[in-house]
């Protein structure tokens, strides 16, 4: 394989490169930012919401530089506290800098989405005229679906937007460092992803999707050689599970997590949750900031069926990557970001939208080369049709940040769609309170223990003591 597989083509010796470059390559970047501000416009209107309040509004730690130094070494997710700290005294404490400094990761993140597109379709020997709008076409979607929204417009969505950033970047730099060889490449490889270990804990199977990587630039390269590149980043692994994890609030963090449910019923939860996230994909539901997903803890009919549906599509999804390796790495991509958010280790939460963000990457560019086939051959529906799709993605992320602009609207959008949740309805109760609304907030306290009656938020929120547990005869 050429060593520059997967990079720009060489430019032409009478002709700069830029001047051949096709319209939709050269103006990429901007248009792909407006409609990032186009989608997102209404985010700037939004309130801090639900964890915001405990994890930046009430937190002394993200709110001066000496408490955040002091901080370092023993908390969790030190690259993000210091975003959040640059956020806090660049806005005074307003939300205003939270979504500028959001916002400014969507776009980066969007950007690198189809920079990784066009060395993604060089490897697969794309010709250049399909190759430019088909990336374009990629980033466009990765930019508007409105699953997204969560993992950009809620403040505390930054955790898995920053740790994309840096995922992204570190696979761009490795790629960079695989057709140079230039050392600074790989060192900035492994310093964006150390930063994204950082940033949010899935971040640490990133090794994995650079050998994926690797191995599909070079299909015939010895797997020895290049675990022994990798060295570098199955380290940084290494040293959380033997020294960082011991030593600081993970090692808590850990614990909470496995004792949060057995590990037998949390699989069984994953693969109901699963198929709910699939549905939000492919737009069968709508965003939902609080879903009302069961702990599954036997197996029935239903939960046999949705596992016969995940096996089925990924059968299917390796059947077509077979012949087309590269398909193949952005399957890969899906399974291998999406697994670790919620799957691995058990979580309070059952599944979030959220956590669609990085896996999203996998899903656009495959959908870019895709939708690129009928956008070159045009006729009198298909550009229309893929514009009029771009459009709906672009309309519900811009109706879905409106959900954002403060604490009641978001609940009452949540209990739209989880109306029987008793969480949604404590935390809309809340949100009415603290506007004022007492005898609205107390009703939806009453409707929260309605639907269970040992809720203890609730329950405190009453003036009620805890529900004692009911004892054996």
């Amino acid at each position: 394989m050429p060593a520059n597989a997967g990079g720009p083509p060489a430019p032409c010796s009478t002709v700069p490169w830029t001047a051949m470059r096709p319209l939709a390559e050269r103006h990429a970047p901007w248009l792909l930012a407006a409609l990032v501000a186009l989608a997102y416009a209404g985010s700037w209107n939004g309130a801090f919401q639900y964890d915001d309040f405990q994890v930046i509004v009430d937190n002394p730690v993200v709110h001066s530089w000496a408490a955040l130094s002091a901080d370092f070494g023993h908390g969790l997710r030190p690259v993000l506290k210091l975003s959040y700290w640059f956020s806090w005294v660049t806005g005074g404490g307003s939300p205003l800098a939270f979504h500028a400094f959001n916002l400014a990761v969507h776009l980066g993140n969007v950007l690198l989405v189809w920079a990784l597109a066009r060395r993604l379709y060089g490897i697969a020997a794309m010709e250049p005229a399909r190759a430019a709008p088909a990336a374009l076409l990629a980033a466009a979607v990765f930019a508007l679906h409105p699953l997204q929204t969560e993992a950009v417009t809620y403040i505390c969505g930054r955790s898995t937007s920053l740790m994309s950033l840096f995922c992204l970047a570190a696979l761009l730099c490795w790629d960079r460092y695989l057709t140079d060889r230039r050392l600074r490449d790989a060192v900035l490889a492994w310093l964006a992803f150390a930063c994204a270990a950082g940033t949010k804990e899935p971040a640490l199977v990133l090794p994995v999707a650079l050998l994926l990587w690797e191995s599909l630039r070079s299909p015939g390269g010895s797997w020895g050689a290049g675990l022994l590149r990798h060295a570098p980043f199955w380290l940084l692994p290494a040293a959380a599970l033997l020294v960082v994890v011991p030593h600081t609030g993970y090692a808590d963090f850990a614990v909470a997590s496995l004792s949060e449910r057995p590990l037998w019923h949390n699989a069984m939860s994953q693969i109901h949750a699963l198929v709910w996230l699939l549905r939000g994909l492919l737009l069968l539901r709508a965003p939902n900031f609080d879903p009302d997903l069961p702990v599954i803890t036997q197996a029935d009919a239903a939960l046999c069926a949705e596992a016969a549906l995940l096996l089925a599509l990924l059968g299917t999804g390796l059947a077509v990557a077979r012949p087309r390796p590269w398909l193949g790495f952005c399957l890969a991509w899906v399974v291998l970001q999406l697994l670790p958010t919620n799957s691995m280790m058990p979580r309070l939460d059952i599944a979030n939208d959220r956590q669609w963000y990085l896996p999203l990457a996998g899903v656009a560019w495959a959908g870019g080369a895709l939708l690129a086939g009928p956008w070159q051959r045009p006729s009198r529906l298909t550009r229309p049709a893929i514009m009029a799709l771009l459009l709906a993605l672009g309309l519900v992320t811009a109706f879905r940040n409106a959900d954002y602009r403060s604490e009641i609207a978001l609940w009452q959008a949540t209990l739209q769609h989880s109306p029987h949740k008793a969480r949604a309805w404590n935390n809309y109760g809340v949100a009415l309170r603290m506007a004022g609304r007492v005898p609205e907030a107390r009703a939806a306290y009453a409707r929260s223990l309605e639907l269970d009656p040992g809720f203890a938020p609730a329950r405190s929120n009453l003036g009620l003591p805890p529900q004692l547990p009911s004892s054996s005869p």
